[in-house]
């Protein structure tokens, strides 16, 4: 770009393992995948979300370039495990399972599923910048209205000094 920001080639990664909650009412059209041609797209959906939204992580990166229109494209890739904070298990009945009726109604993800998510998508820079600015400017802004309200009182002084 003529001015701004451009990231080429750029590499986040996690330090160290952590937990990730991403709630599905963020994500608008995904597309989850590789539950085979039988399996409704919107089980494999659901399964997909609730890994999401209970994820306790080992490896989590994240590939992030510029894209032109002030876009960025990330590309993260996280490994771990479902980990919701109450065990969850899967039980089917032999009827299910013969009948393939379980396939029609809502199930759980079991805990401890193991996790390699890959999750494609795209930010409007320019517009993140501008909300982090507005934030720090509010943040900014409180903290002026708070010394303000105050009264003068006695500037502090460091340790180790009279």
């Amino acid at each position: 770009p003529k001015r701004g920001l451009k990231i080429t080639a750029g590499k986040l990664e996690a330090v160290q393992p952590g937990r990730l909650s991403i709630k599905r009412e963020v994500l608008t059209d995904v597309a989850a995948s590789g539950g085979g041609e039988e399996v409704s797209e919107n089980m494999v959906e659901d399964l997909a979300y609730q890994a999401m939204e209970n994820l306790s992580f080992d490896q989590l990166s994240a590939d992030v370039n510029s894209l032109d229109g002030g876009r960025i494209a990330v590309l993260f890739h996280i490994r771990g495990r479902h980990d919701p904070p109450q065990r969850q298990e899967l039980r089917l009945t032999l009827s299910e399972l013969v009948s393939r009726s379980f396939l029609n109604r809502k199930l759980p993800l079991p805990s401890n599923t193991q996790i390699d998510l890959t999750l494609d998508t795209t930010l409007n820079a320019n517009q993140l910048i501008s909300d982090l600015m507005a934030v720090n400017r509010a943040r900014q802004g409180q903290q002026e209205a708070q010394q303000q309200a105050q009264p003068d009182a006695p500037a502090p002084v460091p340790a180790g000094r009279p």
